[in-house]
């Protein structure tokens, strides 16, 4: 009986950190265009990123998934728009909305010359 109290704490503590919604998403308005915002899903396995490079309309979501067993990052260099992860373990998503026409580049900070791509934003 004397382990059931932490055992109850560590259990909720860890269920309201899986409920958290940090999606990096930092607009507050809704994504231009017609609607139909689709959904990229972008792997990153094998220190790489799958597909690393993309092109998307205005509005769409990119959701990068960690699908190695270390440490990623998505990390933008330059370009339209900016974002960063930071750290993501395996099994992790961070997902980022594009509402500026143009292209940004990217890349994983700890694996920053084999891990690079870029997200081209088209209207």
């Amino acid at each position: 009986m004397q382990y059931f109290k932490p055992f109850i704490l560590l259990l909720a503590i860890v269920l309201f950190l899986g409920c958290s919604d940090d999606n990096g998403d930092t607009g507050t308005n809704p994504p231009p265009g017609n609607g139909t915002a689709a959904r990229i899903d972008v792997s990153m396995v094998n220190t790489t990123f799958s597909p690393a490079d993309i092109t998307i309309n205005v509005g769409d979501t990119v959701v990068w998934t960690n699908n190695d067993q270390i440490i990623h990052t998505t990390t933008s260099t330059g370009g339209v728009e900016s974002w960063d992860s930071g750290n993501m373990s395996s099994g992790e998503t961070f997902r980022k909305v594009f509402n500026n026409v143009g292209t940004s580049n990217y890349r994983c900070e700890i694996h920053p010359v084999v891990m690079t791509g870029t997200v081209t934003v088209e209207q």
